[in-house]
């Protein structure tokens, strides 16, 4: 049952009920995969999407830095994405990680550019050309982006938005909530104001995590 409870815990298993009070239970658990929307708080997902139809993940290690600079009205959000592919020969279950990443933020954020993919400024970005996706779910702001990462090679990327002004520095949280199934996953959370830094979070992420200033 521990063993059970674990896998639930890290979304490894999720659960779904047609009866209204056991889905009741689940979700009060966090065991049904919905994406939730703490009060008062910043929001972060990283969904990474395979392509490639392979089984490349396992080859994939995902290091995510997460900087929150509050030296302007508006709070500028950084995230760097560091995708390490591990295999370096393809077979036929691996190959390049063709990778769409989903970025889900709070809805009244605001992209400002995007490095390290083909298309980098936000004026080159539209849903006619294919290369981003901007639109909104379930009250989350969403950036979307196509990467491939070849076979032994690591891809840097970066997202940088504006988070809404209600976030503040000395009042300021923040809930991870881990993709279900996603492993091998290393994530680091920094906060800036008047050149001063720091680290408010820096491990393995193995399930949902809620990250506070204090």
């Amino acid at each position: 049952i521990q063993n059970l409870k674990s896998f639930l815990d890290t979304k490894d298993i999720q659960l779904y009920f047609s009866n209204p009070q056991l889905e009741q239970f689940a979700r009060q658990n966090n065991w049904t995969g919905e994406i939730v929307s703490p009060p008062n708080s910043d929001f972060l997902s990283i969904v990474n999407i395979n392509l490639g139809s392979l089984k490349s993940d396992r080859c994939i290690t995902r290091d995510y830095t997460y900087t929150i600079n509050f030296d302007q009205k508006k709070p500028r959000a950084t995230l760097k994405l560091a995708y390490t592919h591990n295999c370096q020969t393809p077979d036929f279950m691996t190959n390049d990680y063709q990778n769409f990443i989903r970025i889900y933020t709070l809805e009244e954020s605001e992209l400002i550019k995007t490095t390290g993919f083909q298309h980098n400024n936000i004026e080159e970005i539209s849903d006619s050309d294919k290369k981003a996706v901007i639109e909104s779910e379930k009250d989350k702001k969403i950036f979307g982006k196509l990467d491939i990462v070849k076979l032994g090679q690591k891809n840097n990327l970066t997202f940088e938005y504006f988070l809404p002004e209600s976030l503040t520095y000395d009042n300021y949280k923040l809930y991870y909530q881990k993709q279900p199934g996603a492993e091998q996953i290393n994530l680091k959370v920094i906060i800036e104001k008047n050149k001063a830094s720091k680290v408010l979070f820096n491990d393995q992420i193995e399930k949902d995590v809620s990250i506070n200033f204090e």
